[in-house]
């Protein structure tokens, strides 16, 4: 579940700058996910 969480987030994240998945995403995954 945590994959697809994080699949959907960096898929959203680029798309669209105020994604609200990326909420979720950093929830279970901190800043350190992010590039």
């Amino acid at each position: 579940i945590e994959q697809l969480f994080l699949k959907v987030g960096f898929d959203r994240l680029p798309m669209s700058s105020e994604a609200p998945d990326i909420i979720v995403v950093e929830m279970f995954f901190p800043l350190q996910t992010y590039p």
